[in-house]
This record gives C-alpha cells, sequence and structure tokens, in this order.
C-alpha cells in the first residue's frame, strides 16, 4: 500500500529548488541485514531478474535516510544505494516484511529507498501526458505511468561501491540533480526539448509499497500542444521503456481509469490537491 505526503499544506505551495535542501552521507546508506543468508538470497533475487531481463543494469542510485518539512522548506538526508538492493530488497512482499522487522527502532534501515522523481507533465492545451510502460521494464511493467525517472550519483562523479567526501558543495550539486533529473527525463522519455518546459515544482512525495520506496512528484508545464508531443515522442532516446503516450484532460483527469503506477496515482494526487 502506498501512501502520499504533501508539500503544500500550510500554504507553502509547490517547492522551487531554493526551499530544498539535502545532506549526503554515508550514514545514509543502506545497512546490510546481520543475516549473510538473507542477503545471499536477496542476491538470488537480482540474478533471476537479470536472467529474465539481462538489458537491466546495476547503478548507483540516491537514498532517503530522512526529511523533515518545515514552513521554510524540505530539508533531507540522503546515502548513497543501488539498483540491484532496490531490486533485491523490493521484490517480494515477505522479504520486505523480514527487513522491516528485523530494523528495530528504525524499520527502513534494510531497505533500499532509492529516490525517484516523476513529472505531471501538462501541455498548452491543458492534458496530462501519460506514457504505456513496456514489459521490458523491471518494474510495474505494461502499467500506465507519468514521465519519471532517478537522479543519479554518476552524474555528480558518485558511485556505489567508492569512497566520496561529504561537503556543502556536493550537498548543493544533490540539490541541483534532483530538480534537473526529472527535467532530464522528460527530454529523453519523450522528446520534448528543454526550452519548451517550466522550471519543475516539487509537489510532494509518493512511498510506494510497503518499502517506501519515495518516488518525489513535481509540475512542469510544457509550452507544445498535445499533437507536437506526440510528433516529437516518435524519436524519443528512451522507447524501450513505454509503448505509447497517452493524454487526459487535465479537466477529466477524476474520471481516468487507467491502471497507474504508484508514483504516477501520487502525482496525479498531489496535482489534483494544487488544482483545487
Amino acid at each position: 500500500m502506498s501512501s502520499v505526503e504533501s508539500f503544500l499544506a500550510g500554504g507553502r505551495g509547490p517547492l522551487g529548488q531554493d526551499r530544498v535542501r539535502i545532506a549526503l552521507s554515508p550514514a545514509g546508506n543502506r545497512r546490510q541485514h546481520a543475516s549473510r543468508e538473507l542477503e545471499d538470497a536477496m542476491d538470488k533475487l537480482w540474478d533471476d531478474k537479470l536472467a529474465m531481463q539481462p538489458h537491466l543494469f546495476n547503478g548507483a542510485k540516491f537514498r532517503l535516510a530522512s526529511s523533515a518539512l518545515t514552513p521554510d522548506g524540505l530539508t533531507m538526508t540522503w546515502g548513497l544505494t543501488s539498483y540491484k538492493e532496490y531490486i533485491s530488497t523490493c521484490s517480494r512482499p515477505e522479504m520486505v516484511a523480514t527487513l522491516r522487522r528485523d530494523g528495530g527502532d528504525d524499520p527502513r534501515q534494510h531497505l533500499s529507498r532509492k529516490v525517484g522523481v516523476a513529472a505531471a507533465l501538462v501541455t498548452s492545451d491543458k492534458h496530462v501526458v501519460f506514457l504505456q510502460r513496456s514489459n521490458a521494464v523491471g518494474a510495474y511493467p505494461n502499467m500506465a505511468d507519468v514521465p519519471g525517472g532517478h537522479p543519479e550519483p554518476e552524474k555528480l562523479g558518485l558511485h556505489f561501491d567508492r569512497d566520496y567526501v561529504p561537503s556543502d558543495e556536493l550537498n548543493a550539486r544533490c540539490v541541483a540533480e534532483l530538480f534537473d533529473s526529472i527535467t532530464a527525463e522528460v527530454e529523453e522519455e519523450i522528446n520534448v526539448p528543454r526550452s519548451a518546459l517550466s522550471p519543475p515544482l516539487l509537489l510532494g512525495v509518493t512511498l510506494q509499497g510497503c518499502a517506501e520506496t519515495p518516488s518525489y512528484a513535481f509540475l512542469i508545464e510544457c509550452t507544445l500542444a498535445v499533437a507536437d508531443v506526440q510528433d516529437r515522442y516518435v524519436h524519443a532516446q528512451d522507447q524501450y521503456e513505454s509503448t505509447r503516450l497517452m493524454f487526459v484532460p487535465l479537466a477529466a483527469l477524476s474520471t481516468s481509469t487507467m491502471e497507474l503506477t504508484p508514483s504516477a496515482a501520487g502525482c496525479l494526487q498531489l496535482l489534483a490537491e494544487l488544482r483545487s
């Protein structure tokens, strides 16, 4: 069961980049379970997934360790995780339950909690853009989704298995990457140029499933109409992840019957709250 945390209450409104703070620290990394047998079982889950979907690759991802919302904005502590840790810790509900139970005072410490991003992309003629996910993706195949992905540690020279020195400069670059990553995902998945996109505004976060994997929801407005977006999608870079676009009028979102990913559903819930 997913939950949605809004950043809109109390007159805050959507958060711009200047109202978000991140502290990146190795202390925010996932802690391995004490049971070697359990860790080996999680490794096998990844190996089995890779055998079925050999195009998947392991890479560094940011991990949410903690967050606090104040009247001034959002403050987060991040660590590093990997796509392998995400698949290994989140693929089976019984595994998640065990990891949460054995986490003691911090039931999330053994979970990946990789940071994701998602966009409510609104066209100039007031439609919200959805993608039909392909069956080649690692999670939620064939479901309707909004554009999204992850901020990438490697863009900051960070790797899952290498040490780094925490710094204020690195923290600021993490914030910039969080906001830039969702613009980059829209550009790559749908082929809409940055020049046609508004600066992203942070609406809230969807904590997906019992593993509470965070997906940060943004609003991005586009200067292109539906027909122009559809034409550009034909030449998008990441088309293996999706099979087609769908457009739903902004005014009719509440009546949509699409089967949505948790991050897409949370994104739309936050968009509806913003418009109410």
